[in-house]
């Protein structure tokens, strides 16, 4: 019992230290009927990063193509 209590502190201590940025992801873990442990928690937020990363290059590079093709337009 002392041992689950300690790991939904680390739990909740992480969660409140995440930016506002992940209030979504925080809501979703904390309306599970039951806390996943500490490792879920952990993998869960690292894949919402790699997710977050890979989505805002993509926007990067839309945006850079958008302006190249808008220079080339242009040019014509």
């Amino acid at each position: 019992m002392l041992l689950k209590r300690t790991e939904e502190d680390k739990i909740f201590q992480l969660l409140s230290s995440l930016s506002t940025e992940y209030e979504d992801l925080r809501s979703h873990i904390l309306m599970n009927p039951e806390l996943p442990s500490f490792t879920s928690v952990c993998a869960t937020i690292q894949c919402e990063e790699v997710r977050r990363k890979v989505m805002n290059n993509g926007i990067k590079t839309n945006v850079t193509e958008a302006r190249a093709y808008l220079t080339n337009e242009k040019k014509v």
